[in-house]
């Protein structure tokens, strides 16, 4: 097994995002975010600042997600590609109907 510590390393600046509010393994979908920046990263002062900054923006998406559906959709169709039929991440399986047999559906979520 992998740790986080063999995984992370010092020259790099990580956003954490943890989940809360899990009640016997259900969340509501509020999370903390956290950015962490180990002081040998590397960088100058300005260039920690800049990094810190991207990652603030990269937060409040979240809040602009929240607020407003359309910005929400909009960084769905960069993730899923919808745009430049490119993924960044696996499109959602459509299942497709296999047969129907009385009241059951054999569906076939494979790509």
């Amino acid at each position: 097994m992998t740790t986080v510590k063999e995984v992370l390393s010092v020259d790099s600046i990580y956003i954490k995002l943890k989940p809360v509010n899990v009640v016997k393994g259900k969340w509501d979908g509020d999370i903390e975010v956290t950015m962490i920046c180990p002081d040998q990263v590397g960088l100058d002062e300005e260039g920690k600042t800049m990094l810190s900054n991207v990652g603030s923006m990269m937060a409040a998406s979240l809040v602009l997600y929240e607020e407003h559906e359309y910005i929400k959709e909009l960084a769905e169709d960069v993730v899923y590609g919808q745009e430049t039929s490119e993924y960044m991440l696996e499109p959602p399986v459509k299942p497709t109907v296999e047969s129907v047999t009385g009241n059951v559906i054999k569906l076939n979520f494979t790509r």
